[in-house]
């Protein structure tokens, strides 16, 4: 079998992460895979280039905008170029021969036009709310799922959250919910006892920006800034958006917590990074499902979510982590510091927690539910 899939960046983000981990996984189930994306990046292609797998790159555009009007009729032009694009695409990948066409991403619509232009089968993977956890606009929202509904013969969604809600616009029976599955490389391959550092490390990873809730950690930790019995210190970690780190420091530096809160930028060493830590901060408004959660839970790192978007799905309260409720930063301050307080509590939860991401978020498991959905077709 032979698959083509696109991908809408050419960043290291959640959804290019997946697809690098399930085409390598597909890889061990006899798929051959041609990945094409959108514009040249030497870290991407290191990645692909090391991992034996074939690629193209070949310039679309996104279906959805950000701004206002003059954002709008730009991608209007962009998209009509894109369409144009896709008709030189064709014969790009005529010779690979693929069987089905994959979307990476809801936000791109290039593999359903060139699945309709070749006459195969397309899958589109639902890796995000779109509007609701990345802010983007649709031209037409209820147009806009209708076409995806009627150009896609499944939809993949990477929790139920997204199913529930794509369901207000796509026909059930087209959506399917299969998890993202994470890269071995995070699976410390055993549960750690251990104790946590002092200061007590707390990090929150990924983009760095408003839905991410990193609000509420950093004034989490200006409160626990008079707690007497521990001394606590928070790492963020991602790509930045660069007005709202702007707004971040404002605050950090006006409450003088510059040596509490340490800001870096995107880290190719996640994997070893987050064992450093005691507990991950997942603070994001609408989750689509939260890699870096599970990656915490492979790594033994403590869990405290807001119990919003797929955070509440993929752990329960009290059984693989803690959950707050979003925007209530003296909620979550309380939680962090009663888990500081509790060691048995704290090696439960990384038991627990480690059992349920070994049996439902590997990668191998991803790529057989995916293998088994393209036979379907």
């Amino acid at each position: 079998m032979k698959v083509l899939l696109l991908n809408h960046e050419s960043k290291l983000g959640g959804a290019t992460h997946s697809l690098i981990a399930l085409v390598i996984a597909l890889r061990n189930l006899e798929v051959e895979t041609l990945v094409v994306f959108p514009c040249m990046s030497c870290e991407l292609v290191r990645i692909l280039k090391k991992e034996s797998v074939n690629f193209i790159v070949h310039k679309y555009c996104w279906s959805v905008y950000s701004g206002g009007r003059s954002s709008k009729i730009k991608n209007y032009i962009l998209r009509f170029l894109s369409y144009l694009s896709i008709l030189f695409l064709v014969p790009r990948v005529f010779n690979f021969k693929p069987n089905i066409i994959h979307s990476n991403s809801l936000v791109i619509d290039a593999g359903a036009v060139l699945a309709q232009l070749m006459n195969l089968p397309h899958i589109w993977h639902a890796r995000e709310f779109v509007d609701l956890d990345h802010g983007l606009k649709f031209h037409h929202k209820r147009k806009y799922f209708e076409y995806v509904e009627r150009c896609s013969d499944s939809v993949i969604c990477i929790s139920n959250s997204i199913k529930d809600y794509l369901s207000q616009y796509i026909a059930h029976k087209s959506l399917i919910t299969i998890y993202n599955g994470i890269d071995k490389k995070f699976d410390s391959g055993y549960v750690s006892t251990k104790s946590f550092s002092s200061p007590v490390k707390l990090a929150i990873l990924g983009r760095v920006t408003e839905s991410k809730g990193h609000f509420d950690a950093v004034k989490a930790v200006q409160m626990l800034s008079k707690s007497k019995e521990h001394d606590f210190h928070l790492s963020i970690i991602g790509p930045i958006d660069k007005y709202y780190l702007d707004t971040l420091n404002k605050f950090i530096n006006d409450n003088n917590m510059p040596e509490k809160v340490l800001i870096y930028g995107p880290r190719n060493d996640v994997h070893t990074l987050l064992r450093e830590y005691d507990i991950l901060l997942m603070c994001s408004r609408s989750e689509a499902f939260g890699r870096v959660t599970v990656e915490a839970f492979l790594s033994n790192v403590n869990v405290i979510g807001a119990s919003s978007g797929a955070t509440s799905e993929i752990m329960i309260n009290m059984m693989h982590g803690m959950t707050y409720e979003y925007g209530n930063h003296t909620q979550l301050a309380s939680k962090i510091l009663s888990l500081c307080k509790n060691k048995k509590l704290q090696n439960a939860l990384r038991i627990a927690a480690y059992n349920h991401a070994c049996k439902n978020f590997t990668s191998n498991r991803n790529a057989h539910l995916i293998h088994d959905l393209y036979h379907t077709l």
